[in-house]
């Protein structure tokens, strides 16, 4: 009987980035919070990773709102716009979009394929945050706009009181929106360890930067198969692993194959 999805489904970080570790799955695959929350109550330790959505942070009619992506209008799942946006946030600490990636984002928006809550309608703290953030906290007295982010973010209104929620404070996203209304800023999503979600992540350079998901198959399993006269001194072919920098700057360069120690490897989408 074949295999489900959710048992090959991995936690994958060895690729040192949130870039990298996105070209070692199939990106289709990429989970969102709500599904790797599911899998944390089904039993699997699956914090602590990159989600596949994306936070915005706009101004709609001289108010604060934010928008979650899910995998739709997420810049990090259209090969257009994954490069620029891994930079753009690394180097800026409100990463303002360009137009054809606005265009992106707006198209998900307006199409209601992403979640919108009104700051007027969070109740947010700021206690032991830095002075860029703030958050929401879970109970039984959330507001409903506090709700709806929670069932956003989880699946469910109540994830378990004291789960919480960072954002960009609202003072911040007005000062960097103020003169330019139509704007958008963006920020990459990761769930924690105390499956807390942060909606404001900028450390996407680092191992933390874990994604969960389903491997891309090897192509050396089906090289080192076709190896027939074995290394000088051996009695089983020499296997490297392939480098996945090397495979990922090939697969950047649109290139269809890269060389690594032990030979060619071909790339191909799976």
């Amino acid at each position: 009987m074949a295999e489900s999805i959710e048992g090959i489904i991995e936690r994958v970080s060895e690729g040192g980035n949130l870039l990298v570790n996105l070209v070692l799955i199939d990106i289709n695959t990429w989970q969102t919070s709500q599904e790797v929350w599911k899998a944390w109550q089904s039993g699997v330790k699956a914090e602590g990773v990159n989600t596949a959505n994306m936070g915005i942070y706009r101004l709609v009619d001289n108010e604060v709102v934010f928008d979650l992506l899910g995998k739709q209008g997420n810049l990090f799942m259209d090969d257009r716009f994954q490069e620029d946006t891994y930079n753009g946030i690394l180097q800026y600490d409100f990463f303002l979009l360009p137009y054809a990636m606005k265009q992106h984002v707006m198209s998900a928006i307006t199409g209601n394929v992403s979640l919108t809550v009104r700051y007027s309608g969070l109740r947010l703290k700021t206690k032991d945050c830095g002075a860029n953030y703030c958050f929401i906290e879970s109970s039984d007295s959330n507001t409903d706009e506090e709700k709806k982010l929670f069932n956003g973010v989880y699946g469910v209104e109540n994830p378990g009181n004291g789960r919480k929620i960072y954002l960009l404070r609202q003072n911040v996203v007005e000062a960097q929106l103020k003169d330019k209304p139509t704007e958008l800023i963006a920020h990459a999503c990761y769930l924690y360890y105390d499956l807390n979600f942060n909606a404001n992540d900028l450390c996407i350079f680092s191992c933390r930067s874990a994604v969960r998901g389903v491997r891309r198959r090897r192509v050396s399993e089906a090289n080192s198969a076709s190896v027939s006269e074995p290394n000088t001194g051996t009695d089983k072919p020499l296997i490297v692993e392939p480098n996945f920098r090397e495979a990922y700057l090939a697969l950047k360069a649109g290139k269809k194959s890269f060389q690594a120690p032990n030979g060619v490897y071909e790339l191909r989408k799976t």
